[in-house]
């Protein structure tokens, strides 16, 4: 079995295991048994957020010419999106915890559990977002982070957008570099469309892909 294999295998047994009697009794820190809880919060606004400004509502808000009409109609779509940002945040941090105490976890075994992008990330496959699916990209951080995974990694091409209405488009990075993504030439962007120091918001949620 592969480290990463061994790595992943012990971060789902701890999520299945959330029966905080059993946990405890184990040793497993008190913030394992908060993430399912955290998760399941955001995955409800997230449903309820498709389902009330999804649809007729989305066609609605792009139709509108109306400023202050288009205003009210976003109102509710942010205030919603950012209960669900301060929840991404929340579980980002119980990430990094997470992260910490997987990689303690080879100290009496000496083995090395660090896993290289091209072993968790599959092409094509959609990471963070809403669902923080492997991961948490939340502002300014986010970025930071989506950075670092680019410049360890710096053959693959990534693409990284926004999950959550802030209206950032989709942007290509490869080795720190970013480029935003007109086309779908990377190498085209990444020359002709450079972006130095790209702003985001502190709640705006993206999300990655490994595109090359």
């Amino acid at each position: 079995m592969k480290l990463s294999q061994v790595k992943s295998a012990v971060k789902q047994t701890i999520r299945e295991n959330f029966k905080q009697s059993v946990l405890e009794g184990k040793g497993i820190p008190k913030f394992f048994l908060k993430m399912g809880a955290v998760k399941k919060e955001i995955d409800r606004l997230t449903a309820e957020r498709k389902s009330k400004f999804g649809g007729e509502y989305a066609r609605k808000l792009n139709a509108e010419t109306d400023p202050k009409k288009r205003e009210q109609l976003k109102q509710p779509i942010l205030a919603i999106s950012q209960k669900i940002s301060k929840l991404q945040a929340n579980l980002a941090g119980m990430y990094e915890q997470e992260e910490e105490y997987i990689k303690n976890l080879d100290k009496d075994t000496e083995l090395d559990l660090a896993e290289s992008v091209s072993e968790s990330f599959q092409k094509g496959k959609t990471y963070g977002g809403t669902k923080c699916e492997g991961g948490c990209y939340v502002g300014k951080q986010g970025l930071v982070k989506i950075i670092k995974i680019s410049k360890d990694n710096p053959t693959n091409t990534f693409i990284f957008r926004q999950d959550n209405f802030s209206g950032l488009q989709p942007h290509f990075i490869k080795d720190g570099v970013i480029g935003k993504a007109t086309t779908l030439n990377p190498s085209y962007d990444l020359d002709r469309n450079k972006v130095r120091n790209l702003k985001i918001g502190n709640d705006v949620i993206l999300s990655i892909q490994l595109f090359d």
